[in-house]
């Protein structure tokens, strides 16, 4: 295998600069996104005659959108650390992933369980509350990455100490 070079790292740099970008865009996107959705539930709160048949959802989404959004923040630290010379084998950038698996674990339940509550105290069928197996398998990869990025760590600095 090669070793590592400078035009690697200057790569990795130049991917997570656009990344970084990337990423402030999908943080605008969902920060709308929860306000839209915090904005509908209100409005037909608001307009008695409907019936809230729509609020459950509507704050479920705002709630989902953000914990996606600060999932999104907790990245753009890591992309943005990288872009700017770092390693990306730091104890802070494996707890960063480990949040992040916990905020998709929880976020997942919480957007159940304020569905399914919203729905039981406005008395509207609950609907389409089920669990996202998608984010909760997503959860247990992005840890057991944040695991191999503490190991990756460990070598890292062993590597450093040896030269």
């Amino acid at each position: 295998m090669g070793e590592w070079k400078e035009k690697d790292a200057e790569s990795l740099r130049r991917i997570c600069r656009i990344g970084h970008i990337v990423l402030i865009i999908g943080i605008v996107v969902m920060a709308i996104v929860a306000a839209v959705s915090l904005a509908g539930a209100v409005l037909d709160m608001a307009d008695h005659g409907s019936g809230h048949g729509d609020v459950p959802k509507l704050v479920a989404g705002a709630v989902g959108s953000v914990f996606v959004l600060v999932v999104l923040m907790v990245l753009d630290r890591v992309v943005r650390d990288i872009s700017l010379g770092g390693t990306p084998f730091t104890y802070e950038n494996a707890d960063r992933l480990k949040l992040m698996a916990i905020l998709f674990a929880i976020g997942t339940i919480a957007v159940i369980a304020c569905h399914a509550g919203l729905s039981l105290v406005l008395d509207v069928p609950i609907g389409d509350a089920s669990i996202d197996l998608g984010s909760l398998v997503t959860a247990a990869i992005v840890y057991v990455i944040s695991l191999i990025f503490r190991y990756g760590t460990k070598l890292q600095i062993e590597s450093d100490n040896t030269v």
